[in-house]
């Protein structure tokens, strides 16, 4: 009863106004932890990654699987979200971001 996930289908106009397919957010106890936000296409990719780089920083250079923020080298960090980002091989540009609120996740029964 805790936790409580709700989706939507071709959001529009709420990441810098681009459009995104599917999108589905969980809470615990009313707070979020984690979101699931699915492109399927390179424009819709592309919005998504810009938002995120703004809102958590720049992303891992390089990456087969793009993360966000990038790796800070230190030995403590002090991120507690972060995004994911999986690529579909069947279609480019299209794939699933996962962002996560690590403070919040750790706390939600498996």
């Amino acid at each position: 009863d805790s936790v409580d996930c709700r989706e939507a289908k071709d959001v529009s106009d709420e990441i810098q106004s681009g459009k995104i397919s599917s999108v589905r957010l969980c809470f615990f106890n009313g707070l979020f932890y984690m979101a699931f936000l699915e492109s399927k296409n390179k424009a819709e990719h592309l919005s998504i990654a810009k938002y995120l780089s703004k809102q958590l920083g720049p992303k891992e250079p390089d990456s087969y699987m793009e993360r966000w923020p990038a790796d800070s080298g230190k030995v403590i960090n002090t991120n507690t979200m972060n995004a994911s980002y999986w690529p579909d091989p069947k279609v480019k540009g299209a794939g699933q971001f996962m962002i996560i609120d690590n403070a919040i996740a750790d706390l939600v029964p498996k």
